[in-house]
C-alpha cells in the first residue's frame, strides 16, 4: 500500500505515513477556490451611463476611471451652475431709495461653452463603458476571469 499524501510505501498494518504524516487510506481533499463570475449586462451598463457619467465603468469593474469621470462630470456641472447663478448675480444701488441684486445672465455664454464638453464626455463614456462591458464580457467567456 502506498501513501496517498506523498507516495511513499507503507507497510503493512501501518496507519500513518512516517515521511509526511497523513493517515493511512485517506485522502485530504480541498475544497474547490473557484469562484464563478458572472458577465455584466451591456444594457445595465448603457442606462447606468445614461443616468450618470461614470456609473457603467464603477458597474463594470473599472471603478477608479469611473470615479474619475464621476468628478470630471460634477466638476463640469459645479462651474456651470457657478456661472449660471452666483456669477450672474449684480450688485446695482440706482435706485435712491434702496440698493438692490438683480439676476442677469452675464456668463451664459460661458456657460453655455461648457455644455459642449460635459456633453462629449457624456457621448464618450456612454460608448467607453459599452466597450468595456463586452471587453470583461469576453474575458469571462474566454477565461474565466475578469481582464481587471
Amino acid at each position: 500500500m502506498y501513501c496517498t499524501g506523498c507516495g511513499s510505501q507503507l507497510d503493512e498494518g501501518q496507519e500513518y505515513c512516517k515521511d509526511c504524516g497523513q493517515r493511512a487510506g485517506t485522502v485530504e481533499k480541498k475544497p474547490p477556490y473557484a469562484v464563478q463570475t458572472r458577465e455584466k449586462s451591456e444594457g445595465i451598463t448603457v442606462l447606468f451611463s445614461l443616468l450618470w457619467a461614470g456609473a457603467g465603468h464603477v458597474y463594470v469593474g473599472k471603478i477608479s476611471k469611473g470615479f474619475a469621470i464621476i468628478l470630471v462630470y460634477f466638476m463640469l456641472f459645479a462651474i456651470i451652475g457657478y456661472l449660471l447663478t452666483i456669477g450672474s448675480w449684480e450688485y446695482s444701488h440706482s435706485d435712491w431709495f434702496y440698493d438692490y441684486y438683480y439676476f442677469k445672465f452675464t456668463y451664459l455664454r460661458e456657460a453655455l461653452l461648457l455644455t459642449i464638453p460635459l456633453f462629449i464626455l457624456w457621448l464618450w463614456n456612454i460608448f467607453d463603458a459599452y466597450k468595456s462591458a463586452k471587453e470583461y464580457n469576453s474575458s469571462i467567456k474566454t477565461t474565466g476571469n475578469p481582464p481587471w
